[in-house]
């Protein structure tokens, strides 16, 4: 039987949207509404992984091309002062896995490439129908000026022996040539 929480680096394979290239596993299956990838998406479980990328439909002003270390961190600390604990948990809220959101832990990105820099990474954990839940969220910018959200979810037992796949795909989203 194959165990699709167990996420090895060689189990991780491309997923695409319009704009963006990430890593996910190749035995998590598409979401009935094919905007994530993941395990006991479409049924109550305590087995449950997830990743999903979404992209701003707009345009940011921010040119990476142009960024400096100051504007750099600027746009990383201004960041992380608007992502307060209550816009953190509303953001968790409105998607259908947290009812409660607690032990939120927010940090400056780290990566700076040439077509991608991260901005901040949000850690949390929530309750849910499907039991308590471990999300990670990285919020970037790509050279095409859109922000991005890579958003990790998984069940609280899952995480630990994942950790290292899960941080590599967490990390792995690009622009799309």
């Amino acid at each position: 039987i194959l165990d699709r929480t167990n996420v090895s680096a060689n189990d991780l394979t491309e997923a695409k949207t319009d704009k963006t290239t990430y890593l996910r596993p190749k035995q998590w299956t598409k979401s009935q509404n094919g905007e994530a990838y993941g395990v006991s998406l479409d049924a109550i479980s305590k087995n449950v992984a997830m990743i999903s990328m979404t992209e701003s439909p707009d345009a940011s002003s921010y040119d990476l091309s142009k960024a400096d270390e100051t504007s750099i961190s600027q746009i990383r600390s201004f960041t992380l002062e608007g992502m307060t604990d209550t816009v953190v948990k509303n953001s968790l809220r409105n998607d259908s896995f947290c009812s409660e959101v607690k032990d939120i832990k927010k940090t400056a990105g780290t990566r700076q490439a040439k077509d991608e820099l991260d901005i901040v990474t949000v850690e949390a954990s929530c309750t849910s129908k499907y039991g308590d839940l471990r999300v990670k969220m990285l919020i970037w910018l790509g050279s095409d000026k859109l922000l991005r959200n890579t958003l990790l979810v998984a069940s609280s037992d899952i995480w630990p022996k994942n950790q290292e796949s899960f941080q590599k795909m967490l990390e792995s989203g690009t622009v799309k040539k």
